[in-house]
């Protein structure tokens, strides 16, 4: 989580200023941002995917529920916590 931030705010404040104020070493901070994402992270991006399609087609309609019937009927599996935020 800490990444994802120093990521999303790399054009404000330098790298390096950003991992020592939340105390984590550039070090790993550079190594983790040249791997290729996690198969979790894969799963969750295409899960979301997945989300937004469902909701989109039923024209910004369907509330959780529906929106993981739908996914269920397409053979996705997930919990009503994978629909939040």
């Amino acid at each position: 989580m800490k990444y994802t931030f120093i990521v999303r705010h790399r054009g404000v404040w330098p790298t390096r200023v950003m991992c020592r104020v939340m105390s984590l070493s550039a070090r790993r901070f550079y190594e983790w941002f040249g791997q290729a994402p996690s198969e979790r992270d894969q799963t969750d991006a295409r899960l979301t995917r997945s989300i937004c399609e469902s909701f989109d087609l039923s024209d910004r309609t369907y509330g959780s529920p529906r929106v993981r019937g739908d996914l269920g009927a397409a053979g996705e599996h997930c919990g009503v916590t994978g629909l939040r935020g």
